[in-house]
């Protein structure tokens, strides 16, 4: 959700509504993997860069 203050600099707050929290665990679980597995995922992407900067 956007909430417009009518102030300058100009500010503006978001939030995630209701609905929208409920997604909650599965980022948790998204972000438990790329924890768990952070070295491995960056081993691939280097040897990608490498094999295209060849």
């Amino acid at each position: 959700m956007k909430r417009l203050y009518a102030v300058i600099p100009p500010k503006v707050e978001y939030r995630l509504s209701d609905f929208g929290q409920t997604l909650a665990p599965v980022i948790d679980c998204l972000a438990t993997w790329s924890r768990t597995h952070e070295a491995e995922v960056r081993a691939i992407l280097n040897r990608k860069i490498s094999s295209s900067s060849s």
